[in-house]
């Protein structure tokens, strides 16, 4: 369709036109024809009139429309209008709300770059080509809900702010991005959350970086394998599917990764700073535009160079995950439930990851620390197992619900295989030591077991406890040296020393001769009996733990 003249040659421009002239020029308007406002200030009642000059069976219907550095006095609704040919609102201010429901855009050009828009709305929109948002400001709700991209969608460098002091959220739900989906360094400011949910993602190879105070890609699907790199508080992953795998990088964030899809080779990273990493350089209050909150707390602190890891995230939950081909390195498990998870055994640890850790009790005054599972100190807060365990818990949170000792033990032998096979035999050691306890606590094992598994866990810490073992020995020999000197020997008169002497020299060596000939009772021959099997027992066990605790 041709362009509607106002003279010779020249498409509609509002901005340059006579006031006296815009009805005329308003009623030659067609449907599909070109417009022009570039510049132009439009209430409300400029815009309605401007569209219902294109409307076509009561769609409004636009050919090429350029609104470059417009300002929409107003709200502007543009619901439901087809744009045919080239758009753009390059620059363009909307100072009340925008509104783009279920609008079509058909042309190969969709321009709204550097644009400022309030309460934006392009709930069921449909984009055909190409489309660019790049360095576009948003402020308020914004909804992108069930839209369609069909070919490029650019959002780099875009900044999302909230209405003053209220919390808002960026949806994106139910979205469609058939091609590209750049959201490279897209920042949202404080109390601004960015919503995925049920998005799905065709080809899209890389999403991010962007930073938001929660980012929730709850039952998104990613057809190719992609790198997702968010900078957040709180991440959410809920039944998210990943066809053909991820990298997804994280920094700061917690992050719900229960039931997601892990269908290709896949790594959570934690991104720490410094050079040619996602967040390098980290953004600045001003690109972020907050002073205060939980995400602005921990960039500045972050900025600030402490040595603190605040980079490290915390991943709270893989209940429901194949773990087969997942990664995890350098990231927080303090917090992580594994119940409901498969093939944990498969699962790789590398990095700086780490686990909880115990609070520390004193067992024949030492004090012994571990790394364990979050659920294992939920568990154990159920027992009443005192302040240090309750402490623990509310530091990691205390919303886990505990499995049992028996689940507890399936997990602690899954993950002591996974570290073994990772060649990390002192992470295997810890997992071994809770699988122990757990199968020592748990109501199905037997009594005589649990027996064994005690006098096994009090004089050595299964195996693991080296200064236990030898604590252990010490003690049997003052114990045996003790007999000994009351109704241990034949012959009178030999004192609590020589008594101690002889009973260590039974503990450690295997040649009586060196003794001499010394005459023992026989309650003093079943005293030395005794030392010569616990001794050897409690060395062998005290080198077994060292050689636990060093072994790679």
């Amino acid at each position: 369709m041709r362009p509607i003249e106002v003279a010779a040659g020249a498409p509609l421009c509002l901005a340059h036109t006579d006031v006296g002239r815009v009805e005329a020029i308003l009623a030659r308007l067609r449907p599909g024809g070109e417009v022009d406002l570039r510049g132009t200030r439009l209430s409300a009642d400029l815009l309605r009139r401007v569209l219902g000059g294109v409307r076509s069976e009561g769609t409004p219907v636009l050919g090429d429309a350029n609104f470059t550095e417009a300002v929409f006095a107003d709200d502007a609704d543009f619901g439901r209008t087809v744009f045919k040919g080239a758009t753009r609102f390059h620059g363009a201010r909307f100072e009340r709300t925008a509104h783009f429901d279920e609008a079509v855009f058909e042309g190969d050009v969709t321009d709204f770059r550097v644009a400022r828009l309030r309460q934006a709305a392009f709930r069921w929109a449909r984009f055909d080509a190409d489309v660019d948002f790049s360095d576009a400001v948003f402020h308020g709700a914004t909804v992108f809900a069930d839209a369609e991209f069909q070919g490029a969608a650019r959002f780099a460098g875009a900044r999302f702010r909230p209405n003053p002091g209220q919390p808002t959220t960026v949806s994106f739900t139910g979205a469609a991005f058939a091609g590209v989906a750049d959201f490279g360094r897209v920042w949202a400011s404080d109390r601004v959350g960015v919503d995925f949910t049920g998005a799905s993602f065709a080809s899209a190879d890389q999403v991010g970086p962007l930073g938001a105070e929660r980012v929730v890609v709850d039952r998104v699907v990613f057809g190719a394998a992609v790198t997702v790199e968010l900078l957040a508080t709180a991440v959410s992953c809920v039944r998210t599917v990943f066809e053909q795998g991820v990298t997804l990088r994280l920094r700061y964030a917690r992050a719900n990764l229960e039931r997601a899809s892990f269908a290709g080779p896949s790594s959570v990273i934690g991104d720490e700073s410094g050079a040619d990493t996602a967040f390098d350089p980290l953004p600045t209050a001003r690109e972020l535009d907050f002073d205060s909150g939980a995400l602005a707390d921990l960039v500045r602190r972050d900025r600030s160079d402490r040595p603190e890891r605040l980079w490290a995230p915390s991943v709270t939950s893989l209940r429901g995950v194949d773990l087969t081909k997942l990664t995890v390195s350098d990231a927080d498990l303090s917090r992580a439930a594994f119940a409901g998870a498969s093939n944990i055994d498969k699962l790789r640890i590398e990095g700086r990851s780490r686990f909880a850790r115990s609070p520390g009790h004193r067992v024949l005054s030492l004090r012994s620390r571990r790394q364990l599972l979050a659920e294992e100190v939920a568990w154990r807060v159920t027992r009443r197992r005192g302040a240090a365990w309750r402490k623990r818990a509310e530091e990691i949170g205390d919303e886990l619900r505990p499995p049992s000792p028996e689940a507890l033990a399936t997990l602690y032998r899954s993950l002591r295989k996974a570290q073994e096979d990772s060649k990390n035999e002192p992470g295997a050691a810890d997992f071994y030591y809770g699988e122990m306890e757990m199968r020592r606590h748990a109501p199905s094992t037997l009594f005589g077991e649990r027996v064994i598994l005690t006098l096994y866990w009090l004089v050595s810490g299964y195996g693991l406890r080296a200064t236990r073992a030898l604590l252990s020995l010490a003690v049997t020999v003052a114990l045996a040296a003790v007999a000994l000197h009351r109704f241990g020997f034949a012959a009178p008169g030999l004192g609590f020393g020589a008594s101690a002497v002889y009973t260590t020299g039974a503990a450690v060596s295997l040649e009586p001769k060196l003794f001499g000939t010394v005459v023992l009772t026989w309650p003093g021959e079943l005293v030395r009996i005794l030392v010569r099997l616990c001794g050897p027992l409690f060395l062998g066990l005290a080198l077994i733990s060292v050689r636990n605790r060093v072994k790679r």
